[in-house]
């Protein structure tokens, strides 16, 4: 998600793991630079117009898609499998009970006077990075990952990742959700991995045509395009579309497209052109 937004600097308290080399610490944070941020506008397959985030409430399998239709992978078999599924190996409780309501499984806790956790276990089967997501926590928890608090995790009725860092081959990971309060919903629970492998190949064909000379100010941003195959001209940017925007190819007002229910883009004919957006 970082790569796509362009993304090249984060300050994090956690080592950050794959794609991220460190550039420098001070006190309790540590500064990385992004090996593979995409830059502000590149070149996409105009399949992606056709990209529904609400088809789908797993955020990995959706990223997933969303990188196979920006490539043109839009066959079954041209699709790859960037984010692949841990197995869940077990779940346990302490203080804790789940019940079952249309569908919707409930985490609660039996007393009251005490602290209660669930915990999911889970096998690395490669060397990656590892994340998991759980859908509508909204009560103030704490997460651990083995014991040790996963610090920064701020549950706010979304559907947040947690990253779970770089993990070795084969390492047993234990995800343990403690709760003070009565309980919580828990609709839906993913643990995925990410080689650094597929992680080049989701992102490295996406830096062959990017947008070129980016002049950015409060009010415009500007840049230069070159479209080499009309299958890939949709202009791809990581800027969050608004009915405001407005945008011009070679002087010319044309129509500002709205990209996944969140990216502002604009068609282009083939060749050499100059896009502004304001």
């Amino acid at each position: 998600t970082e790569s796509l937004l362009g993304i090249k600097y984060v300050i994090s308290a956690a080592d950050k793991g794959l794609g991220y080399k460190q550039i420098l610490i001070k006190g309790d944070f540590q500064a990385y630079e992004n090996l593979y941020p995409l830059p502000l506008g590149f070149l996409a397959d105009k399949a992606v117009l056709e990209f529904d985030p609400s088809r789908d409430n797993n955020p990995f399998t959706l990223q997933g898609k969303l990188i196979n239709l920006l490539q043109g992978n839009t066959a079954k078999s041209e699709e790859v499998i960037f984010l692949k599924p841990l197995p869940l190996l077990s779940t346990s409780l302490d203080n804790a009970v789940i019940v079952k309501e249309k569908g919707k499984e409930i985490v609660q806790r039996t007393n009251n006077s005490q602290p209660a956790f669930i915990e999911f276990t889970v096998r690395n089967p490669v060397e990656q990075q590892v994340y998991a997501c759980f859908q509508t926590i909204y009560s103030d928890v704490r997460i651990f990952l083995n014991n040790e608090e996963l610090k920064g995790y701020m549950p706010a009725y979304n559907k947040r990742i947690i990253d779970c860092g770089y993990q070795p081959a084969q390492k047993v990971l234990k995800i343990k959700i403690l709760f003070n309060n009565t309980g919580f919903t828990l609709e839906e629970k993913y643990f995925y991995g990410l080689t650094a492998n597929n992680l080049q190949k989701a992102i490295t064909p996406l830096q062959d045509q990017v947008m070129a000379n980016i002049k950015v100010t409060d009010t415009w941003v500007r840049g230069d395009v070159n479209v080499q195959d009309q299958t890939k001209s949709l202009l791809f940017t990581s800027i969050p579309y608004d009915p405001g925007w407005r945008a011009w190819v070679d002087g010319r007002e044309v129509p500002a497209i709205k990209i996944a229910r969140a990216f502002l883009g604009v068609e282009l004919p083939a060749g050499r052109h100059e896009v502004v957006l304001e």
